[in-house]
């Protein structure tokens, strides 16, 4: 679609070359981790993965993500990453209780 942006995620953009996309992936698995532990994972898995895009030359953004629900010095780092790297963000927002993770809002 030549009029829109399309955001993507989990795809291969060294093998599909589309336009007008935003890749995207999901930063978890943080979250239950020890901030050294985090940070490990971070530096591991996710710095990898945003090198392959950067190398690619093509637009990227972490879709999802949550640090801790109880260490605001976890999210005060990782953020401090994002901004430090350039890295574009969203949060995931929406949470339920007792679901998995998982619900909807009716509005």
């Amino acid at each position: 679609d030549p009029d829109h942006i399309i955001s993507i995620e989990w795809t291969k953009p060294d093998t599909i070359r589309w336009k007008n996309i935003i890749y995207q992936d999901h930063f978890y698995g943080s979250e239950s981790k020890t901030l050294q532990e985090s940070q490990n994972y971070f530096f591991t898995k996710l710095i990898p993965g945003i090198e392959r895009y950067h190398k690619l030359n093509v637009p990227f953004y972490i879709g999802e993500f949550h640090a801790s629900q109880n260490d605001n010095n976890k999210l005060a780092w990782l953020l401090d990453q994002f901004c430090q790297r350039n890295i574009h963000w969203s949060p995931w927002t929406y949470k339920t209780i007792n679901m998995w993770g998982w619900g909807y809002i009716s509005v």
